[in-house]
C-alpha cells in the first residue's frame, strides 16, 4: 500500500513525487516554500490571485495557492513532468509565455527547460517565484522603450467572477448547519462549467 501525503486538504503528495489535485483528479505540481512576514505574504497573495485569473495556453494554471501552518506557503499548478519533447518546441513555449506575461505588464521570471512541463500532451511554462509581478516600464538608454505590436500568440483570456459562484459558496459557510448538500451545475458545452468547480474547490478548502 502506498503511503500519500494530503497537504491544504485537497492535493494528495505520493512519496515518488507525484501529487493529485483530489477536486479534479488532475496531476499538478506543489511548490512549498517559506511564507515570508505579512508586506511579502500580501504582494504574494495580489500576484497569485491575479495569475489564478489569467489563462494562457503556454502558461500552466494556477488552481490554488495558500498558507500551510504559520510557516509555510504553497502553489499548486495544473501540469506534469518535466517536457521531454522536441527542445525546439519546449523554446518556442518559454518565448511565447514571457510574450504573454510581459503583454500584461507582468515579470516573466527566469525559466529554464526544466521549467517546460507537460500538460494534456501539451507543453506549458511553469512560472517560478520571480514571475508574475507588476514590472516596470522597459528603458533603452534610459528612455522608454517602444512597445512592439502585440501579437496574437501574446494574448490570453481573463477570467471574471460568475454571478453563481458567490451563491453557491454560501453552501461551504462554517456557520451553516452541517450535513450533506446536493449540488447540480448544468451547462451548455464550453458554458464554464469546469471553470466553476476548480473555482468552488478553491473556495470549499479555504
Amino acid at each position: 500500500m502506498e503511503l500519500v501525503e494530503l497537504v491544504a486538504d485537497r492535493f494528495a503528495a505520493a512519496a515518488d513525487g507525484r501529487v493529485v489535485d483530489l477536486a479534479t483528479g488532475c496531476a499538478v505540481v506543489l511548490t512549498v516554500m517559506s511564507a515570508g512576514g505579512p508586506t511579502e505574504q500580501t504582494r504574494w497573495g495580489v500576484r497569485c490571485d491575479l495569475l489564478q485569473k489569467l489563462h494562457h495556453h503556454a502558461v500552466a494554471r494556477l488552481v490554488d495557492y495558500g498558507a500551510i501552518g504559520e510557516t509555510e506557503r504553497f502553489e499548486a499548478w495544473r501540469c506534469g513532468p518535466v517536457w521531454r519533447g522536441a527542445r525546439a518546441q519546449a523554446e518556442e513555449v518559454m518565448r511565447t509565455a514571457a510574450a504573454f506575461l510581459r503583454t500584461c505588464g507582468l515579470t516573466a521570471g527566469h525559466p529554464s527547460l526544466d521549467a517546460v512541463r507537460c500538460a494534456a500532451e501539451a507543453a506549458v511554462v511553469l512560472p517560478d517565484s520571480a514571475a508574475g509581478y507588476p514590472a516596470g516600464p522597459a528603458e533603452i538608454n534610459g528612455r522608454p522603450a517602444i512597445e512592439p505590436a502585440i501579437e496574437l500568440a501574446a494574448c490570453g483570456l481573463t477570467l471574471h467572477q460568475r454571478r453563481a459562484l458567490p451563491a453557491v459558496a454560501e453552501l461551504f459557510d462554517a456557520r451553516r448547519d452541517a450535513g450533506p448538500r446536493i449540488l447540480s451545475i448544468c451547462g451548455a458545452a464550453g458554458a464554464g462549467k469546469t471553470a466553476l468547480v476548480s473555482e468552488l474547490s478553491r473556495v470549499a478548502r479555504v
